[in-house]
């Protein structure tokens, strides 16, 4: 996605080391920091922990854009939301626009 010019970060409870284009911040979706993710049109998980999909999807709703979610193996989440098969099962537990009602703070 950087190779085509897409704007990406990534976030992580614990710091980690990544190439130097690659903008971090530690956050822990629990208790998320908004501005770590201001502007997002995806969330992209991969193989995060069954607990941490309701607020994953609920940061998602917040800013209002896509959660697409890659877990390991045959795991999912509820019904396991949209299937996306690309070459590997991806799951998306939330779309952009689903609750227009909602406002961002």
């Amino acid at each position: 996605m950087h190779e085509a010019g897409i704007r990406v970060r990534a976030t992580d409870i614990r710091a980690c080391q990544l190439p130097p284009w690659l903008p971090f911040a530690c956050d822990d979706i629990f208790s998320p920091d908004l501005s770590c993710y201001a502007g997002a049109d995806v969330l992209y998980a991969v193989r995060p922990a069954e607990e941490m999909i309701p607020p994953l999807i609920a940061l998602a709703e917040r800013l209002d854009c896509d959660l697409v979610v890659y877990h390991l193996g045959f795991e999912s989440y509820g019904t396991g939301g949209t299937v996306i098969d690309c070459g590997v099962p991806l799951h998306c537990y939330y779309r952009r626009g689903q609750n227009p009602s909602k406002s961002v703070d």
